[in-house]
């Protein structure tokens, strides 16, 4: 029994949107969040 697939342009579309998103987190995270952590709590690594 097969499932019924959306197009391939939308599931690209939307695994292509996930992949920048996550991406876009992960810098945000890396270069935003650890630093300011940091400076929060010198102490704690």
């Amino acid at each position: 029994m097969r499932m019924v697939q959306p197009p391939n342009d939308y599931l690209s579309r939307v695994k292509n949107f996930l992949i920048s998103f996550r991406e876009k987190v992960f810098t945000t995270f890396a270069f935003g969040v650890q630093p300011f952590l940091a400076a929060v709590t010198p102490t704690s690594i």
